[in-house]
């Protein structure tokens, strides 16, 4: 028979066995941490309009003797371009990892409002793009990491409308569409004392001058209403447009609440058109005859599964003055980007000029937009905060201001980089929260427009940087 144990021996025994394996634990080395992402980070970038223009900065967490930069450059009206060209489509890192590109190097690169840069593989084949509508797809999936930086032209020109700011189009050579030279002069773009938007074709010094403005936030599902102050122009080409658009995208999601003109073809008895993009799809667009009279009224109802097309005699949308309807139910666009704006223009087919050798004019009276009941909002194209930095000391959760906007990181970082883009919320005052620091912007007076080329300058990347 065997001695029976104390409970005090019971317990001295146990208590030893739970010390043992609490210093087997102790000793064990510690789990491995997860390698961190690979990351670029922008030190430097060149401010709008500047030539030469450059940018540096530094791949993290790769090997940079394996990896390359591939860079690209985006110009309004004219697509994505590889820089710094197309027999070098991409830039070697050093030791460090550091990288410098020099992008102006063709036509207008210094007006580049996008820059999106790739680390890839160094064996990865990267084709040369010019004028491509997106960010290649398959570059976006070779890649390791990616950031897309935002640089707006600070002196560009905007007009309050409707209760809406909007942006005027301007780049010194001919664009899409037509192409055509786009002016954002008061002689072609102007809002009345009545609160009208004047849109106009016209000659200045020997050239033809087309006119358009973009909304500053982005829209989506919802209806569209848009009351037309100017009977339709007789011009066969000269075009007046109302629709949706997703710049610097693969997709566009262009919607045309409206077009009225003949597209250079005087013998067509139809004047106006609804589209659907791409319009050479069966069943995309519905030409119809507009009467030559105003105000007529037109609306868009955008849906999930439908998009509905309205137009009326008269400042109403009352049944009984309905004069056109057509409902699009094929492939609808999403509106999943908050780069999707809301446009007016007034362009010249082929950039034939009109042919009396007049100019034209096209005066809207009102716009309003009516979200889709449960419809998420899309926010203002304003401040972005990301895991790429140029700001090393901005902490993750810590609000930072810049250009008045308050700032948290979306996603856990040990930095932050902060973009004040094309839409920032200038007029909201810096948080008295916030932690300037000293590479952070300065609280400073909130003013209502971007700050002009002649104003205290900045640190370019403080300027525009966000992140993929």
């Amino acid at each position: 028979m065997s001695p029976t144990r104390a409970p005090s021996a019971l317990c001295a025994a146990g208590a030893a066995l739970i010390l043992c394996a609490a210093r087997l634990a102790l000793a064990q080395p510690p789990a491995p941490s997860p390698p961190a992402a690979p990351a670029i980070q922008v030190s430097h970038l060149s401010p709008f309009g500047a030539r030469p223009g450059s940018l540096g900065g530094r791949v993290r967490n790769v090997d940079p003797a394996r990896h390359r930069l591939a860079p690209l450059i985006f110009i309004t009206g004219m697509g994505w371009f590889s820089r710094p060209s197309c027999a070098s489509t991409t830039v070697p890192l050093d030791s460090q990892g550091s990288f410098a590109v020099t992008f102006t190097t063709s036509g207008v690169d210094e007006r580049a409002e996008r820059i999106a840069l790739f680390a890839v593989p160094a064996e990865t084949a990267v084709p040369c793009r010019l004028n491509a509508p997106g960010v290649p797809e398959d570059l976006e999936r070779q890649a390791v990491a990616q950031l897309v930086l935002l640089r707006p032209d600070p002196d560009q020109r905007s007009v309050r409308f409707a209760g809406e700011d909007w942006l005027v189009k301007s780049v010194p050579v001919p664009v899409g569409p037509g192409p055509n030279l786009f002016s954002p002069s008061e002689q072609s773009v102007f809002v009345d004392a009545d609160g009208r938007l004047h849109l106009r074709v016209r000659r200045e010094n020997r050239q033809w001058l087309s006119s358009e403005v973009y909304s500053r936030r982005a829209f989506g599902y919802g209806t569209y209403t848009v009351v037309l102050a100017s009977p339709p122009h007789r011009d066969p080409n000269v075009i007046l447009g109302m629709f949706t658009w997703a710049d610097a995208e693969r997709a566009g999601r262009e919607i045309d609440l409206l077009e009225i003109g003949k597209f250079g073809n005087p013998q067509q008895s139809s004047n106006a058109q609804t589209v659907v993009q791409p319009f050479d799809l069966p069943g995309h667009m519905h030409r119809f005859r507009l009467p030559e009279t105003a105000p007529t009224t037109h609306r868009m109802t955008w849906e999930p599964a439908r998009v509905l097309f309205q137009s009326f005699l008269g400042e109403t949308t009352d049944e009984s003055a309905k004069i056109h309807e057509f409902t699009f139910t094929g492939q609808v666009p999403k509106p999943d980007t908050p780069n999707l704006t809301f446009r007016f223009n007034l362009w010249m087919f082929d950039n034939r000029p009109p042919v009396d050798g007049r100019a034209v004019e096209a005066v809207i009276k009102s716009f309003r937009y009516e979200p889709l009941a449960g419809a998420a909002p899309f926010p203002l194209l304003g401040a972005v905060v990301d895991p790429a930095s140029c700001l090393p000391d901005v902490a993750a959760g810590e609000i930072a201001a810049a250009f008045g906007t308050e700032l948290t990181p979306s996603r856990p970082t040990s930095a932050a980089c902060l973009l004040a883009s094309i839409s920032s919320g200038w007029r909201r005052p810096c948080s008295p929260s916030a932690k300037p620091t000293s590479k952070s912007l300065r609280c400073r007076p909130v003013p209502t427009t971007w700050p002009s080329a002649s104003a205290e300058p900045l640190p370019p990347c403080h300027i525009a940087v966000a992140g993929s």
